[in-house]
């Protein structure tokens, strides 16, 4: 499966998790911000490569993943569980699209691509 979304980024960070969570932004200490991610079982938020903007984000769901682009300039992994119903939502805090994967673990991997400077979107990844 693959897909590509686009959001409103707020805040610099890229979000997913349960969509039945009822808190799921985490909270950001100075060590999540100099390890690029905070996580907590059913929700993860990914620090972007700009505070705020559109950004176009490719959605890979795969049985193994390939190395990391060659592009990226940040990927960060760690581990993610999709529940039974399979409702996670990707986003912001300013906005969230609704997902449907397959329920199980997954190592869930975020890549990030040099800001283009230009009016395109900031692209991301997550495999």
């Amino acid at each position: 499966m693959a897909v590509t979304i686009g959001f409103e980024l707020s805040y610099g960070q890229l979000s997913v998790f349960v969509s039945s969570l009822k808190d799921p932004y985490n909270d950001w200490t100075d060590r999540h911000m100099s390890q690029g991610f905070t996580w907590r079982p059913g929700s993860v938020s990914f620090s972007s490569m700009v505070e705020s903007g559109r950004h176009s984000v490719e959605i890979h769901v795969v049985n193994h993943a390939a190395a990391v682009h060659p592009g990226a300039v940040r990927a960060v992994a760690v581990p993610f569980e999709v529940p039974a119903d399979g409702a996670i939502e990707v986003g912001s805090i300013s906005e969230t699209v609704p997902l449907e994967l397959p329920p199980g673990s997954f190592l869930l991997r975020c890549e990030f691509f040099q800001p283009s400077g230009t009016d395109e979107d900031e692209r991301a990844r997550l495999t």
